[in-house]
């Protein structure tokens, strides 16, 4: 679903910012450093083999949380790491904590590691596609989120017990209104076909919920998205007992090649 954190969840009584400790692999918590170190790491190495103009992923999923003690998301992203095709293609592929704060930490730290990397590149024109996978546990294909709204209304707490209700994801203060919908700019339509053409029962959403999974994404494309060279995309995957486990691999490493097609530019009818 969606996952949203309040910033008044991390202000003390009086309202004071609390400094962010840092960022959260599934269950342990590990230094921003660390993550930088790792994002870097793999830019380099696909830069390696990469054309001038190409297009990086960085990819999330989410470990357990009431209700979805094995996530399907975790197991589909370790699986990337591990796919040659997709695996030249990341820049950052982890498991998140599924946490307001969490998701909020690592958004913001890869953004700011992505804008470093693409100043670097010089006359290097790098594409990065912000991917976030979740599970919804009703569906029985896969989905593509077309766009999230400005507003957590937890059903549940998060892993953190942090629950807010009819709250915004990002303050009003911002440009954005309570219940702003924001849109991925990335062609969800034309990548959900041709994905269907590839054997998989894909659609476009219009509603990732107000959970984890809709905070995620709309804190995720009003940060990505304020330049033409990041896109982000939220996926709503079934639980493995809808589809199972072989099929969704399959399905998340074709994602990622479809999503280069649309993201560079070059895809053709015939691809």
């Amino acid at each position: 679903d969606t996952i949203r954190t309040r910033r008044r969840g991390r202000r003390g009584r009086r309202g004071r910012r609390i400094p962010i400790r840092g960022l959260v692999d599934v269950a342990c918590e590990s230094c921003p450093i660390l993550i930088v170190a790792a994002i870097n790491k793999n830019m380099a190495a696909a830069a390696a083999s990469s054309p001038p103009s190409d297009v990086r992923f960085v990819v999330t999923g989410f470990g357990k949380f009431p209700g979805v003690p094995a996530n399907p998301t975790e197991v589909l992203v370790n699986g990337l790491r591990e796919d040659e095709e997709a695996a030249g293609k990341l820049a950052s592929c982890e498991v998140l904590k599924v946490s307001a704060r969490t998701v909020e930490d690592h958004l913001r730290v890869v953004h700011d590691t992505v804008l470093k990397d693409d100043d670097a590149a010089g006359g290097r024109r790098r594409v990065f596609v912000v991917v976030h996978f979740g599970v919804d546990v009703c569906a029985g294909g896969f989905k593509l989120e077309r766009r999230a709204f400005n507003e957590a209304d937890f059903r549940l707490p998060d892993e953190d017990g942090f629950q807010p209700r009819g709250e915004p994801v990002v303050p009003p203060s911002t440009s954005y209104d309570k219940g702003a919908c924001l849109h991925t700019r990335l062609d969800v339509e034309s990548v959900a076909e041709r994905l269907r053409g590839d054997g998989f029962d894909c659609e476009v959403s219009h509603d990732a919920g107000r959970y984890v999974c809709n905070y995620t994404y709309f804190a995720s494309l009003s940060l990505f998205q304020k330049r033409d060279c990041l896109y982000s995309l939220f996926v709503h995957v079934p639980s493995f007992h809808a589809v199972d486990a072989a099929t969704q691999a399959k399905f998340a490493s074709r994602l990622i090649h479809r999503l280069e097609e649309e993201a560079s530019g070059v895809a053709s009818p015939s691809s």
